[in-house]
C-alpha cells in the first residue's frame, strides 16, 4: 500500500527536489527513529503540493508537503508532526483500519466526483488521472488512533531532544493559515483532517504537564535556512489558476472555467467541478501524439459502457480538434452525458485533451463556453500574474506589505509567528516574506 501511494503521489503532484529542504526533513526523521525499538526504517518524501499535510502511510513512507514546510519555524515543529506520522506506522494504525476506508480515501477519481466515469473504464483508454485528494487516508483513523498518535509521538518528540509542546503549536498555526492564506477558510490543510479541538489540546497539555515537561519559548521568525527560496503556493510548471482563469505555460494555453467551479492542478491533469459535484472538467496534457483524429478514433473504439452519439471535426479559436458527444452506460449512469475533446495545440507540439461531465437533464452552457475559451495566450496577456516564492530576510518589517501585497499580511503574520499587530520578529531571526516574481520570467 505504502508503495502504491508512493507511485501515485510521483504520477500526480510529483516531488519537490530541494537537497537542503529534503536534508533538513531526514535529519530531524532519522534523529526521531534512533529513539524507536524493533528497526524501523522510514523513508522522507516533500511532494510538490502546496496544500499543508504530511502523512504516512504502512511501509514507512512518510510525506510532507512543500506548504507544510512554509509554514512551520522551527525543528520542533517539524519533529511533532513527523513524530505524529511516525506513530501512526509503528502502531499499525494503518493495517488495523480497514483498507477499503483508507484506499478510497487516498485514491479517489477526480475531485472526488460520484458517478463520473470509472477509471476502470475509461482511465486506461483515456490516461484520465486518480487524483490524490488532500483528505488522503488521515480521516480514516478513529479518534482513539489520533490520540495515540499525538500521546504516542509527543513522548517521541520529546525523547528525541524536541519540544512536545511546538505540535500543539504546529496545530494551531495550521489552523490560523488556513483561515488567511488565500483568504480561503476551507483550504484543505492537515488540521483539517486532524481536528483541533479544544479537549484535544487540552488533553496533550495535560499529558505533558503531568510529566513535569515544561513547554520552551516561542520565538517570532525562523532560523531554518532551508527555507529560503521555496517555492509557495502554486508551481507555474502546473496549470496555474487565478480565480476560474488558467493558464498552462508548457502548453501555452489559456481557459476560463465557470465561476462557481472549483479548480485543482496536478502534474498532468488539470480538474474542475461545479459546485454541486455533478458537472466537471478535466483537461490533460498528451506530449505522445498530436493527431486529434487519429487518436479519436483509436480510443473510441475501445470504449466499455459508453455509447459514441456523435463525432466529428471542429476548430476551437483557431486550433483544430476532434468531439465526440457520450452517453453513459444508463444501468450504472442513468443521468450522465459527457464530451471528449481532442485538441492539436500548434506552438506546443502536444494534444490537449479535455473530457467533459455532466447531467442530461441540466444545461451544459457553462461548460461549452469554458471549453470554446480554449486558446492560445501572448506573454504580454500574463504581465500581471505572479508567483512566489518564500524569502528569509535579516532586516526590515512585514509592514511595507500592506501596499504591495496587502492580502499576505495576515498570512506572513501567521508564518513568522506574530500577533496580529507585530511587525518585528525577535532579534537573531530572520523574516520569512513572499518575494513575487512575474510569470512571464518563469522558464518552463
Amino acid at each position: 500500500m505504502g508503495l502504491q501511494v508512493y507511485q501515485l503521489m510521483e504520477e500526480t503532484y510529483g516531488y519537490y527536489l530541494d537537497e537542503e529542504l529534503q536534508a533538513w526533513v531526514e535529519g530531524i526523521g532519522k534523529r526521531l527513529e534512533e529513539q524507536l525499538e524493533g528497526g524501523y526504517k522510514f523513508q522522507y518524501f516533500i511532494t510538490d503540493q502546496e496544500d499543508l499535510n504530511a502523512f504516512a502511510t504502512a511501509g514507512g513512507y512518510v510525506f510532507v508537503t512543500r506548504g507544510l514546510l512554509a509554514l512551520v519555524s522551527s525543528d520542533d515543529e517539524l519533529a511533532g508532526v513527523l513524530a505524529h506520522e511516525i506513530s501512526h506506522v509503528t502502531e499499525k494504525h494503518a493495517s488495523k483500519t480497514n483498507r477499503a476506508s483508507i484506499l478510497p480515501a487516498i485514491l479517489e477519481i477526480p475531485a472526488n466526483i460520484i458517478g463520473l466515469i470509472t477509471y476502470s473504464e475509461v482511465g486506461d483508454i483515456l490516461n484520465i488521472p486518480i487524483e490524490l485528494t488532500s483528505d488522503l487516508a488521515l480521516s480514516a483513523y478513529s479518534r482513539s488512533q489520533e490520540r495515540d498518535a499525538d500521546k504516542l509521538g509527543a513522548d517521541l518528540a520529546y525523547r528525541a531532544g524536541y519540544d512536545p509542546y511546538k505540535l500543539i503549536h504546529a496545530l494551531e498555526k495550521l489552523e490560523a493559515f488556513s483561515e488567511t492564506a488565500y483568504q480561503v477558510k476551507d483550504k484543505k490543510s492537515w488540521f483539517n483532517d486532524h481536528p483541533m479541538t479544544t479537549e484535544r489540546a487540552k488533553y496533550l497539555n495535560d499529558l505533558l504537564s503531568q510529566k513535569g515537561i515544561s513547554p520552551t519559548e516561542i520565538k517570532s521568525g525562523s532560523n531554518i535556512m532551508a527555507q529560503d527560496g521555496l517555492l509557495f503556493g502554486q508551481n507555474p510548471r502546473k496549470a496555474l489558476i487565478n480565480g476560474n482563469e488558467v493558464v498552462h505555460l508548457r502548453s501555452r494555453f489559456y481557459m476560463k472555467f465557470p465561476e462557481d467551479f472549483n479548480l485543482n492542478s496536478s502534474n498532468s491533469s488539470l480538474t474542475a467541478v461545479s459546485s454541486d459535484g455533478k458537472s466537471s472538467i478535466i483537461i490533460m496534457i498528451d506530449s505522445l501524439t498530436n493527431q486529434p483524429e487519429m487518436t479519436a478514433q483509436l480510443e473510441l473504439s475501445q470504449l466499455n459502457n459508453v455509447t459514441v452519439l456523435d463525432e466529428g471535426k471542429l476548430r476551437i479559436n483557431g486550433l483544430e480538434a476532434y468531439k465526440a458527444s457520450l452517453e453513459q452506460s444508463r444501468v450504472k449512469y442513468p443521468d450522465l452525458n459527457g464530451e471528449i475533446i481532442w485538441v492539436k495545440n500548434s506552438i506546443s507540439g502536444v494534444m490537449i485533451r479535455i473530457v467533459a461531465i455532466h447531467p442530461i437533464n441540466k444545461s451544459n452552457e457553462n461548460i461549452q463556453e469554458a471549453i470554446s475559451s480554449l486558446r492560445l495566450f501572448e506573454w504580454d496577456e500574463i504581465s500581471d500574474w505572479n508567483y512566489l516564492e518564500l524569502d528569509l530576510r535579516e532586516e526590515g518589517k512585514l509592514e511595507y506589505l500592506k501596499e504591495s501585497n496587502a492580502r499576505y499580511v495576515e498570512a506572513l503574520q501567521v508564518l513568522n509567528d506574530l500577533e496580529k499587530d507585530e511587525y518585528q520578529v525577535d532579534e537573531g531571526r530572520q523574516y520569512k516574506v513572499l518575494k513575487m516574481i512575474p510569470l512571464s520570467e518563469y522558464q518552463p
